[in-house]
């Protein structure tokens, strides 16, 4: 099956859209972000093709799009089989079907025919099941396949290995068929561990038992056979052997006879052998001494350079030691020199030193008393500033302020507010003029005056008085009195507390209150600086341990310039210490080389070489002239002739004197005469056995009595127990031979027809997870275990990641199997997947997509097309775009 066109209109979130041109092989990338409705078109799919026009189901109501009255409507161009066909179904409202046959020819059907019709075509052309798998939903990630039970791939894998899918009603009769074989089987050997069961036990126990009574009866039979055979043996090997001993004895002598002249012969060559041994070290000897002489009229000759040499060497050397001699002198008196001026100096160095460490210890009790007089100065402040602080009583702080500064601008608002709302009375006068206000008198002029309206409030002008009396309805300001009074009580109340009479005189508290603790922290980091880690105490401690002597006190206090011209004259005498030191050193230097006095141990080493080549000579010479004496070079070379005549002549006798040992064979010689002395020696042991065997058999034939009619009653019992026995054995291995074919042909069948899957799908993950990759399936074909470079792990125990790229993987795989094949297949669609899956492995996935795009239609909805960047020849499609294509009709 092939999708090449899919159309929307008010599907679910859709309003309209329209997907053409969707290539049969290649992969199409339809992109875009989360519920845009990539989902959406999955579903449309499988509503074409699950829900008829007329179906009023609850999956047919979710198509339609929310909070609308529109009627969902969806269409599908596709090749299936031989067909060409465009399907359109609208749902609900309106409801109606078209299937339209493209080709062969060009049919058109409506409504109900054209679902009937679809059905047909679905149902010859169709493998629903493969369509169903072939679609990955995101749901579906973590979930096998059954590909034993999708008809297509199962076909597929009939074909390639001969062998019957494990579904259908053959299935069901081999079920029934082992059903019933295991209950024959199990009434003599167990399901779970195959040991006998009671009925076969109990027909083993009864003819072993039997069996046992029988062997024992024929045993005693056997035993008097034996017994008569045996004594019949016995008689018939004395008689043998004593007609065989004659013969024997005289191989033997024979034998004898025989050895006895190859011992001569071995004897011969013995004696040949030792005489060339004794010829080859005469020849040995006498090359030796040759070699010796030659030896040593060369080393005579290498002594005789040696002394020579050696001679001209003691000389040279004594000339060098000579020299050294007078070198060690002068350079023995100059490191003397060097090492009194570095004494000199480094007394002076100590000194110099000694000098300023009392200066620098008169500095630091000087420092000492100055840090204590000042770390004692402030500590009595930081006590006095302590105590102002505990005078205080209630510290005043900024939040006091504030509520306070409050309450005097709450009280200002509300006299202002007063004298705003209270009425009032304007006078002015061209000339001032005196009025009298409650008895109070005022001036009033032109610039006019104001006079507050308050209940009885009297006004005299010249003669005139007037008193002000406020109607029932007007305000006379008491309510804004009673608050300013009760702002008042509260300013005061606050301000006492304190112990202030008003704000400035508390800010100048504060600010007090503040500087003083300013004060103290200085004072307690600077005291903290001071002491720099040091207790007060343990302070005071050292300044009382310095006593209150005349000398500590009345002590100079060395200046800076005391201590510079120390330190100054430390450095000059350190730097002439260490010139004086460098002298040493370089002095020593010189001399070391020298005081080992390689010259003159050179000349008593070569002395004594001297001496000892001297001696070497005339030990050599000495040796030569001996040797000399004894035997000369001629008679020498002449006694090295005779020696390798002699060896030459030895030889030849050896090999004379072998061969016709070899001839005589020796070994076979030896091995007849063994085997005549073996065959004479088992003859007469023969006969003793035989006639002691006949003394004791005699006894044990007389002993058996009624043996036979005991065998009798055992051998009919035993057949009895035999026959049951057998006829319970036979049953029990016919129908364990039977279960065990049934059991062993339904595991090579389901080996042989998973392995063209199991393999195609190994291949394909070999690419991905890089490494040998196995696959443990069940009797359905699903994946149930991955075994990578020897690591066995379950599906469901992998990884995110990889359980998603299984679920595509072994859609690829029927993709390839139904390909190779010869079968179409359906369309791998895949929705939203590899999300879990990291930039590498992504990689990988995109040359699997491009290899299996060769021959398949692929289609992935995704929200990441980036993911599949690396596919070649993919199509990318935004579903934004789509969206905004030509509705249906």
């Amino acid at each position: 099956m092939r999708i090449h066109l899919i159309e929307l209109k008010n599907f679910r979130g859709i309003e309209q859209l329209k997907i053409e041109e969707i290539s049969d092989t290649g992969v199409t990338v339809i992109h875009g972000r989360n519920e845009a409705g990539k989902t959406t078109i999955l579903k449309a799919i499988e509503a074409l093709f699950n829900y008829k026009f007329s179906s009023k189901a609850a999956g047919v109501k979710s198509l339609q799009t929310v909070n609308a009255d529109v009627s969902p409507e969806a269409a599908m161009e596709f090749s299936v089989g031989p067909y060409h066909l465009k399907l359109s179904k609208q749902w609900l409202r309106q409801a109606s079907a078209l299937l339209e046959v493209l080709s062969p020819g060009h049919e058109t059907y409506k409504g109900e025919e054209a679902e009937t019709q679809l059905n047909e075509i679905l149902n010859r052309h169709l493998d629903r099941n493969l369509f169903d798998a072939m679609f990955l939903n995101q749901d579906d990630l973590h979930e096998g396949i059954k590909a034993a039970g999708i008809s297509s791939v199962a076909g597929v894998l009939s074909n390639q290995t001969g062998e019957e899918s494990a579904h259908g009603e053959d299935a069901e009769a081999a079920t029934e068929l082992m059903k019933q074989v295991d209950s024959t089987y199990e009434r003599y050997f167990s399901l779970k561990t195959g040991a006998e069961a009671k009925e076969l036990r109990a027909a083993r126990t009864e003819h072993a038992e039997a069996e046992q009574e029988l062997h024992e009866a024929t045993q005693a039979l056997k035993a008097l056979a034996d017994f008569v055979e045996r004594y019949e043996q016995a008689q018939h090997k004395e008689r043998e052997a004593e007609e065989n001993l004659p013969a024997a004895r005289k191989e033997v002598e024979e034998h004898q006879q025989e050895i006895k002249a190859i011992e001569g012969l071995q004897q011969a060559v013995d004696a040949r052998v030792t005489e060339e041994k004794l010829a080859r070290a005469s020849l040995d000897q006498a090359r030796i001494k040759l070699e010796e002489r030659q030896k040593i009229r060369e080393d005579l000759a290498a002594a005789l350079k040696n002394v020579e040499d050696t001679n001209a060497s003691v000389e040279l050397a004594k000339q060098k030691a000579e020299a050294e001699k007078q070198e060690v002198t002068k350079l023995s008196e100059a490191r003397d020199n060097a090492q009194q001026h570095y004494d000199q100096a480094r007394e002076r160095t100590k000194a110099s030193r000694a000098k300023l460490d009392d200066l620098q210890q008169q500095l630091k009790v000087h420092q000492l008393r100055l840090k204590s007089a000042t770390v004692e100065e402030h500590a009595e402040k930081l006590t006095g500033i302590s105590t102002d602080l505990e005078k205080f009583g209630i510290a005043v702080s900024d939040a006091d302020v504030k509520k306070i500064e409050k309450l005097e601008q709450d009280l200002e608002l509300e006299r202002r507010l007063r004298e705003a709302s209270v009425a009032k009375l304007v006078l002015s006068a061209q000339s001032p003029q005196h009025i009298v206000v409650n008895d109070d008198e005022l001036e009033v002029s032109g610039a006019g005056r104001s006079v507050e309206l308050t209940e009885g409030l009297t006004l005299q002008i010249g003669e005139v008085t007037a008193v002000y009396e406020p109607g029932a309805g007007s305000s006379s300001g008491q309510e804004l009195d009673s608050k300013i009074d009760k702002l008042t009580e509260q300013l005061r109340s606050e301000l006492e507390k304190f112990g202030c009479e008003n704000t400035d005189e508390l800010r100048e508290q504060r600010d007090r209150y503040k500087d003083l603790l300013s004060q103290r922290q200085q004072l307690e980091v600077e005291l903290e600086r001071l002491l720099d880690g040091e207790a007060l105490e343990q302070l005071r401690v050292r300044v009382a341990a310095l006593g209150e002597t005349s000398e500590s006190q009345d002590a100079e206090v060395p200046d800076a310039d005391a201590i510079y011209k120390a330190q100054a004259e430390i450095d000059l005498a350190v730097e002439a210490e260490e010139e004086a030191d460098r002298d040493l050193s370089s002095a020593r230097a010189t001399l070391q080389p020298w005081e080992e006095q390689p010259a003159r141990l050179a000349l008593i080493k070569v002395q004594t070489e001297a001496e000892q080549a001297l001696k070497q000579h005339e030990r050599l010479d000495n040796e030569a002239k001996k040797i000399a004496e004894e035997l000369s070079d001629a008679a020498l070379e002449e006694q090295f002739q005779k020696a390798e005549a002699q060896l030459e002549q030895r030889s030849g006798e050896v090999q004379t004197a072998r061969e016709a040992l070899d001839a005589a064979n020796p070994e076979l010689a030896k091995s007849l005469a063994e085997g005549a002395q073996a065959k004479l020696q088992n003859l007469e042991a023969q006969l003793r056995d035989a006639q002691d065997a006949q003394k004791s058999l005699s006894g044990h034939i007389q002993m058996q009595t009624g043996v036979a009619e005991r065998v009798e009653k055992a051998e009919a019992a035993e057949e009895l127990a035999r026959n049951i026995l057998q006829s319970v054995e036979h049953r029990a291995q016919a129908v364990k031979h039977l279960r065990e074919v049934l059991l062993r042909h339904q595991r090579q069948a389901r080996e042989r027809y998973a392995a063209p899957f199991a393999q195609q799908l190994g291949q394909l993950a070999g690419r991905v997870f890089n490494g040998q990759v196995q696959f443990h399936l069940n009797d359905d074909l699903v994946v149930e275990k991955r075994t990578l470079d020897g690591v066995t792990v379950g599906l469901q125990e992998l990884s995110g990641g990889a359980k998603e790229q299984m679920a595509i993987l072994t859609r690829f795989a029927i993709a390839q199997l139904l390909s190779k094949g010869g079968e179409q297949g359906a369309p791998v669609v895949v929705d939203d997947a590899l999300g879990s899956t990291d930039a590498h492995r992504i990689q990988l996935m995109a040359t699997l997509f491009a290899e299996v795009a060769k021959q398949s239609q692929v289609i992935v909805f995704t929200c990441e097309p980036s993911r599949y960047d690396r596919v070649p020849n993919s199509t990318l499609l935004d579903i934004d775009q789509l969206k905004a294509s030509t509705p249906i009709g």
